[in-house]
């Protein structure tokens, strides 16, 4: 099932990213994300990271059902959409995968590249902007830590 451009945006808009962000550069990173994504669909048990393993340019927008993170050093916490998954990436030295996040029953996400992303938004964003959208996905990646 395909979300159309007003509900894609106000999920989008209801990320806890998003929500931190000011106005002009929250409105603009939506647009970007939605510019630079791909709406899939993913089923029970799929896994959309695997921790330890080489981190790639990926990462998702959970736009509708939830997901399972699992930790090798924690429990599994179950998380309802919106969320980003994906941005430990952008602060991981190490360049692997900190968890591995599986889709329980059906997921609509929002797939995307962070080069992409990263392309469009040194386009749309002035450099105060990059710098808080960098602390804002640094939040997000510390919240997500278990």
């Amino acid at each position: 099932m395909a979300l159309d451009l007003v509900a894609l945006r106000n999920t989008l808009e209801n990320l806890s990213i998003t929500r931190q962000l000011p106005e002009p550069l929250r409105q603009r990173f939506v647009l970007t994300l939605v510019g630079v994504g791909n709406n899939i669909q993913a089923s029970d048990g799929e896994k959309l990271f695997t921790e330890g393993e080489k981190s790639s340019e990926l990462a998702y927008a959970l736009l509708s059902g939830t997901v399972d993170v699992a930790k090798s050093t924690a429990p599994t916490v179950t998380v309802q959409a919106p969320d980003l998954f994906g941005e430990m990436q952008q602060i991981n030295p190490d360049g692997v995968r900190t968890a591995t996040v599986v889709v329980r029953d059906t997921a609509t996400l929002l797939r995307f590249s962070w080069n992409n992303f990263f392309s469009l938004a040194l386009a749309l964003f002035n450099e105060q902007e990059m710098v808080q959208l960098r602390q804002a996905l640094e939040e997000l990646a510390w919240s997500h830590v278990v």
